[in-house]
């Protein structure tokens, strides 16, 4: 418990292996042997402040995704025990209902962040960790979620351990904890029982009154932020006390007395429940698609806009006459028209999209699925989730008159545009955590790319050098040239013949005949022809040239996707601003609350050698010495963790977000 920014969020995070860039000294023990948070089979769970679960989907389909994710029991066991879980948290009447989203309403608050406990409860974790479960939440629904958690964990007989941080708990509340460890600016101000932390503040000259909440009370003396008592020194004052003595004493002892067997127990034990890559990849598609077929905001109104688009592209240009003349670039502006469809389309996912890095970042980071599970199945989903759009493709393509021979390339073509388009918006989204701002950007990129697209604004043959680069990387760009090729190749123009010579009536251009009509005034010139000669397309070029070039634009940007994953936007802005600025305390204190809100998913810590990076974890099993057990997990608790001298500095400054809290 603490005041705002007094390290809670950084303390949890550190614990659970969720700060990667930071400096983090001290250690980590399970029943005594040091161990990583950050391995793949560890067994604490994470369930942070903001939602986490995706609203379309009902609280029965949430827990049972985590159980198949992360157990290898058969189906049926599995289903008997999520329903085992669903009523011990109170939410077996509505198992079966959406969580709720913007636009249908669902579960109530306290419901939902059961549900996310649910979610990690039933992978079996050793110790749960919640940060700040009780945020936006009434007094009677914190009360019920606590008390809830509060039942599970004493119903565990010792196998489960929860460490959860919070605001100001209310005295209901307050009877619930076993243990209080009092936080500000990173440091402990006490650790005990919430009796003898009334008693150690009696003694140090601060009794807390009788129609106070003690909480209330420690809260408004010891927040640093309005300086209450500022000639006190409380962390001082806690670190010379007996209760600190005895609590340092009891960890020593506890990693004396450590069970040295239990390591590979747990590895054998670990190694026979992982679940299979390809099995991961099977229950995020499955989630994929039962999302798509929920979510109206999705793909329906994709293909409602997109069947719209369709009829009003092929009514403006319906049947376009084939003659040379000046009105030649409604033919590539028509299949102009066809991209910017399927580019723009996409624009509608920017939220989902948002919303679905956000979620990843969390299941990775708690170890549901490795990001190469989450990354072909996010491809194989929106792949074949794309063809729901072909349909499209044919209505506006057959109203505006083209040949039926090149319609299976234009469809590819389309196709490569909705996925290459959608892989560069996801790269956007990557640089900001905000969906609104992701859009604004999205747009931008768009409308810029778009002046490039078809040779309609500006012939691809007369774009500036300084703006050739945005041309050829263009999405845009290099669809609708490669598809105007393929069509215009199977099209012949009638030209009025000038002393035997076609002669453009409004450029002034000469084209080549293909083949003389029969009235002698009148020849056939063939699409590529005239391509080449207004927008320099040679017509020996291959258009399967600029489809490997839309192809290699698209991996560009998937590429882009997957580094970012790995390596989050934040970290790598955070990590250079670290070399060369020289930061003000402001900024520090700002780029401090950032790292506490965004989370790390990759498995590569800080290079130092004392970070949290040493043996194998430990699934403790068996119970640990009891006097021990009373101070980190309760009394016969054998899910025990234990920490010493845990801090997490930021790079150069100095300041510390946890300061050597044991």
């Amino acid at each position: 418990m603490g005041a705002s920014a007094s390290g809670k969020s950084a303390l949890l995070q550190a614990l659970s292996g969720r700060i990667q860039d930071l400096t983090i000294t001290g250690d980590c023990f399970m029943d005594g042997k040091k161990v990583n948070p950050k391995r793949l089979d560890n067994p604490i769970a994470y369930v942070p402040q903001e939602d986490s679960v995706i609203g379309e989907l009902t609280a029965r389909e949430v827990t049972m995704h985590t159980a198949v994710l992360k157990r290898k029991e058969t189906t049926e066991i599995l289903e008997n025990e999520v329903q085992n879980m669903l009523e011990l948290l109170g939410l077996s009447k509505v198992a079966d209902g959406i969580i709720g989203t913007l636009i249908f309403r669902g579960l109530s608050g306290g419901q939902k962040k059961r549900v996310e406990i649910s979610a990690e409860l039933i992978a079996s974790p050793s110790i749960l960790l919640l940060d700040e479960p009780t945020s936006g939440l009434d007094s009677s629904i914190s009360l019920e979620v606590i008390s809830k958690i509060r039942e599970l964990a004493k119903a565990s007989q010792g196998r489960l351990s929860v460490i959860l941080s919070i605001h100001q708990p209310n005295s209901s509340l307050l009877q619930l904890f076993d243990h209080l460890l009092l936080l500000d600016r990173g440091s402990t101000l006490f650790f005990g029982t919430v009796e003898q932390s009334i008693a150690y503040f009696d003694r140090i000259g601060f009794p807390c009154p009788a129609s106070v909440t003690p909480t209330d009370f420690f809260l408004k003396i010891t927040d640093s932020n309005f300086n209450f008592s500022e000639e006190f020194d409380f962390k001082r004052e806690y670190l010379q006390s007996i209760e600190a003595e005895t609590i340092n004493n009891a960890l020593e002892d506890h990693k004396k007395n450590c069970v040295q067997d239990s390591i590979k127990t747990v590895e054998r034990i670990a190694k026979a429940h992982r679940v299979s890559f390809l099995k991961q990849v099977y229950v995020l598609i499955y989630r994929e698609y039962s999302l798509a077929y929920r979510d109206p905001t999705l793909y329906y109104f994709q293909v409602a806009l997109l069947t719209a688009f369709s009829f009003c592209t092929g009514a403006i240009f319906l049947k376009l006459p084939r003659n040379v003349d000046a009105n030649f670039n409604i033919i590539p502006g028509s299949i102009l028209w066809l991209t910017l469809m399927f580019s723009w389309v996409n624009v509608f996912k920017v939220y989902h999209i948002s919303r679905t890095d956000k979620r990843t970042v969390h299941e990775v980071s708690n170890n549901k699925y490795p990001v190469s599970a989450f990354l072909v199945a996010d491809f194989v989903s929106t792949a074949t989730l794309t063809v729901l759009f072909f349909p499209m493709v044919l209505i506006a393509y057959f109203m505006m008159g083209f040949p039926a021979v090149a319609i299976p390339f234009v469809i590819l073509c389309c196709w490569m545009t909705s996925l290459a388009s959608e892989a560069m918006l996801s790269f956007i989204v990557k640089f900001s955590h905000n969906a609104t701002t992701s859009m604004i950007l999205s747009q931008i990129v768009l409308v810029v790319i778009m002046v490039f697209g078809g040779g309609v604004f500006i012939a691809w043959k007369d774009c500036p050098d300084y703006w050739v680069w945005i041309q050829e990387t263009s999405i845009v760009t290099q669809s609708s040239r490669a598809m105007i090729m393929e069509v215009l190749k199977h099209l012949e123009f009638r030209c009025l013949l000038t002393d035997g010579v076609c002669i453009s009536p409004g450029s002034g251009n000469h084209y080549r005949c293909s083949s003389l009509d029969s009235d002698g005034f009148h020849c056939q010139v063939n699409g590529r022809e005239i391509l080449a000669v207004t927008q320099g397309v040679g017509t020996g070029d291959d258009y399967w040239y600029y489809f490997a070039y839309l192809c290699a634009i698209f991996l560009f940007y998937k590429s882009g996707v997957v580094l970012l994953t790995i390596y989050p936007w934040d970290r790598v802005s955070f990590a250079i601003k670290s070399v060369f600025n020289k930061h003000t305390a402001e900024e520090i204190t700002a780029a401090a609350e950032r790292f506490a809100r965004s989370l790390s998913i990759t498995a590569d810590a800080h290079d130092n050698k004392k970070n949290l990076q040493t043996v194998d974890p430990v699934r403790p099993y068996e119970a640990v010495e009891e006097g021990v057990a009373a101070i980190t997990a309760g009394a016969g608790s054998s899910a025990a963790l234990t920490w010493t001298d845990l801090s997490v500095t930021l790079p150069r400054s100095g300041a510390k977000l946890v300061d050597g809290i044991s």
